[in-house]
């Protein structure tokens, strides 16, 4: 469905359209840092129950052709199982870096282990490895590898000031954060290691509306150019 054009038809007034997790990028990369990267380059993940993504370049969401460009939760990766993706395919990041995922990973280690929890929620693994649970730190680095490899090889098409992570993990801090630094510093192209700031994302459920603004913003900018 057209949806811009027809309230465009409607109302009279400009309109621009986009996604949720790239208006949550556009706004995170906007009003959640350091605002020498408001006009910059970032990546943005956010892992929720699924994985989702935006990639910004020099200020502005990078679309492609079909509107696909930043799902990052749909990269092939080579997984340790097979998992079945929402989207149709096997072995997305999605299947092992969501919060979905990270609780299959846990359940499975722990049911091989003999020791089964069911657990439900990412929280409950995170507690468990801020205990020193041996399993559970093991799930939290099978995922952050996972993550880690994804995010690098999007760094090397990009190169990003910024690489940003939300969603209900990330709620997890340090516990999450600290690995993923080490493991994405290994992996990352070597010319830019240490030159990117790796940060959770700060702006929660607000993130997305003041993406949308700033896309607003930015249409009406380029529609006074064309006067």
């Amino acid at each position: 469905m057209p949806l811009a054009e027809l309230l465009h038809e409607a109302t009279g007034l400009p309109v621009t359209l986009l996604n949720d997790a790239n208006a949550a990028a556009l706004g995170e990369t906007w009003m959640g840092g350091d605002e020498t990267c408001s006009n910059g380059t970032a990546v943005f993940v956010t892992l929720g129950t699924g994985v989702g993504g935006g990639v910004i370049v020099d200020g502005r969401v990078l679309n492609g052709r079909h509107g696909c460009a930043g799902e990052v939760g749909h990269m092939p990766v080579k997984g340790h199982d097979t998992r079945r993706c929402g989207c149709g395919k096997t072995n997305c990041l999605e299947c092992y870096c969501s919060a979905t995922g990270f609780v299959k990973t846990a359940n499975d280690l722990y049911d091989a282990a003999g020791d089964p929890r069911g657990f439900t929620e990412g929280k409950e693994v995170f507690d468990l490895v801020a205990a020193g649970e041996s399993l559970a730190v093991q799930a939290r680095d099978i995922t952050v590898d996972y993550l880690a490899d994804g995010l690098a090889s999007i760094m090397c098409v990009v190169d990003p000031q910024e690489v940003i992570v939300g969603g209900g993990l990330s709620h997890a801090g340090d516990l999450l954060m600290e690995p993923l630094a080490e493991r994405l510093a290994e992996r990352v192209f070597p010319a830019v290691r240490g030159r990117y700031v790796l940060r959770r994302a700060t702006l929660g459920n607000d993130a997305g509306a003041l993406g949308a603004a700033y896309q607003a913003f930015q249409l009406l900018e380029s529609l006074a150019g064309e006067e």
